[in-house]
């Protein structure tokens, strides 16, 4: 059937004049043809069944006819390819292709999409053919489509840089498919963006047999991982250190190891990761030697072979956040290791650390690693504020924060207490086992005097140590200007890794005993009207006081209060005795309405005891029962 009557045909069915429409494309003078297409004179209605028979039949006009009917039919159809080339690769970006593997978290069938592929190629021959021979448009993660990988892969061409991203579970992630060599042996090279989770030993190996002495000129990012047992032993084959066959990536920014490493150089490297790595140490710093751009380092559960030979500084200037967390055991690695690396570190102020080394709890150097972490960010803009707090049973987490103003109990912008450290810098965390020992070691041996002596803001538990603790931590802090109190409910595991810790109103009564504790050897210049050689209180520059709860839902009733406002009175007039002021602003979120006529009539009357105790009254500050203030302030 010729084209005119198949237009004929199709006409009978739309009641649009299609071969007439045909024809005269087919006879029209090129300069009429465009006077015509730029009057839009077209109809819609015809342009529309013109459309709809062109797609139904899939006719291939003549080239010169064809040519004018896509001129025709829509400004986009009239655009040169190399303009809708440039538009599909936006439409790819946006409408990729996908493989959702079955986890854990989403049971079921596998859900994928042919994404662009379905939209763009179905539209007409044209676009259909300027999709078939456009490699770049199918180098965009050619593993999204598991049973037509390799063809995808044909389709990108032999020079276009490919990106193949096979997640856990990913069908090509099993050797059977033999889809690892096809990638080991024929593209590798020509790699962009390379992620692999695999749980196949042989197919890293092949993976790092193929990396060893290769140039990957275009490789941006790189993820392998070997998916081994969490608890089972590393597999020396997968970890290669011959670096006289590296691996060169002239362009990678983020490079990923787990359960394996092979020797790499990547001059312009912004990102490494390194998890369940078996390395010498003197290769760690080799690597990260030539990596001068390097921003962010993140080392998790690597085991480090033998000791630094040398005492050279490696300069990253532009580091802003390293990652070091250990497993936390009596046979992991010396703390010690981690001290000695970071002390080989040359790094900016302005880093940012999250250690969680602790992997000889007990040790005599078990904290040895945070003095050379936390002089680093000491050398500019030093931290003013420390937060000690729970992020798991047992364990706990300290935080150093810059930028902490001083705090007015007016503003609502400390409407909560966690809101004070919400807008604030972060500039170091160390998660820890024992609360305890770290007091213990900054009273004895970590030469951590002057960083500590630098904090003005401090907000911990209530029940955090015990007294010889709570003496130890305050006698660092000699220029706490805040202290927080949080006193916590309904908490389950006790307040230290240690036995004999406990979280009772007993044990949280016992940071107002040390508040009381005096200073032996304490300068006299910070309180001027002290006599020289007198003794004075711990914290002499304490002026806010905040008692507050923590964000577990509790009962008022489950806090005595009474208990905790009659040990804070008592501290305060003993602390008045040692020649030292009290604070001049207490924040009290712990109590309930301090009016005599309510059940809470016991607290207004130590209110008022604690109230006119002070020399100079305090501002008293009660959350929530703001209004009542003034019930405590009259006459008894």
């Amino acid at each position: 059937m010729s084209i005119h009557d198949q237009a004929r045909r199709s006409s009978a069915l739309t009641g649009v004049n299609i071969p007439w429409i045909i024809d005269v494309l087919s006879v029209m003078a090129p300069q009429y043809l465009e006077q015509y297409l730029r009057s839009c004179s077209f109809p819609h209605a015809a342009r529309n069944a013109l459309l709809a028979y062109i797609v139904d039949v899939d006719l291939k006009f003549p080239p010169g006819l064809e040519s004018r009917v896509d001129a025709l039919l829509s400004p986009i159809t009239r655009l040169p390819p190399e303009i809708l080339v440039h538009l599909f690769k936006i439409v790819a970006e946006a409408d990729s292709p996908y493989y959702d593997c079955p986890s854990e978290y989403y049971p079921g069938p596998p859900r994928c999409s042919l994404g662009w592929i379905s939209g763009l190629t179905h539209v007409n021959r044209r676009w259909r053919d300027i999709c078939l021979t456009t490699p770049d448009l199918w180098s965009m993660d050619i593993a999204s489509i598991p049973r037509a990988a390799i063809e995808i892969a044909k389709r990108s061409g032999h020079h276009v840089p490919l990106e193949v991203q096979v997640e856990t579970g990913h069908p090509l992630a099993r050797p059977e498919s033999h889809f690892d060599s096809f990638v080991a042996q024929n593209i590798i090279w020509r790699l962009k963006r390379f992620i692999w989770y695999s749980p196949s030993a042989s197919s890293v190996k092949l993976f790092l047999m193929a990396l060893r002495s290769i140039s990957l000129p275009v490789l941006d990012v790189f993820l392998l991982e070997y998916e081994c047992d969490r608890f089972g032993d590393p597999d020396p084959e997968l970890f290669l250190h011959d670096y006289e066959t590296p691996m060169n990536a002239p362009k990678a920014k983020d490079i990923n190891f787990t359960g394996c490493f092979v020797p790499f150089l990547a001059p312009q490297l912004t990102q490494l990761d390194l998890t369940k790595v078996v390395i010498p140490c003197t290769r760690l710093l080799e690597i990260l030697k030539g990596c001068p751009d390097l921003e962010f380092l993140t080392l998790v559960s690597c085991d480090f072979e033998g000791a630094f030979a040398s005492p050279a500084a490696i300069a990253l200037w532009r580091l802003r956040h390293l990652v070091a967390m250990g497993l936390a055991d009596e046979e992991g690695e010396s703390p010690s290791f981690y001290r000695d690396f970071i002390e080989r570190l040359l790094l900016p102020a302005s880093a940012r650390f999250l250690l969680q080394v602790n992997e000889a709890p007990g040790v005599p150097n078990e904290f040895d690693y945070i003095v050379p972490a936390l002089r680093s960010i000491w050398q500019d803009n030093p931290p003013d504020a420390l937060q000690l707090d729970h992020w798991e049973a047992h364990r706990h987490c300290i935080t150093f924060f810059s930028g902490m103003k001083r705090l007015e109990a007016s503003e609502d912008y400390y409407a909560h207490h966690y809101d004070a450290f919400s807008l604030k810098h972060e500039r170091a965390e160390f998660r820890i086992q024992s609360s305890r020992r770290f007091a213990a070691a900054i009273a004895e041996r970590l030469p951590l005097q002057a960083e500590f002596a630098g904090i003005t803001y401090f907000s911990v538990r209530s029940d955090e140590f015990d007294l010889n603790g709570w003496v130890r931590i305050f006698r660092a802090l000699v220029a706490l200007d805040t202290l927080r109190l949080d006193r916590c409910n309904k908490i389950e595991y006790s307040s230290d890794s240690d036995s004999d810790a406990g979280s009772s109103d007993d044990e949280a009564i016992e940071v107002f005993e040390a508040l009381a504790s005096p200073f032996p050897g304490a300068s006299t210049g910070d309180v001027a009207t002290v006599p020289p050689g007198t003794s004075i209180a711990v914290l002499p520059r304490l002026r806010y006081l905040w008692l507050t709860t923590s964000l577990v839902p509790a009962e008022q009733h489950e806090i005595d209060s009474l208990l905790i406002l009659e040990h804070l009175t008592s501290a305060m007039k003993r602390r008045a005795e040692l020649h030292t002021s009290s604070p001049r602003t207490l924040r009290l979120d712990i109590i309930d309405d301090p009016s005599d006529n309510t059940p809470g009539g016991a607290d207004a009357r130590v209110l008022r005891e604690l109230y006119t105790g002070y020399g100079d009254y305090p501002e008293i500050f009660l959350i929530p029962a703001v209004e009542n203030v003034v019930d405590y302030r009259g006459g008894s």
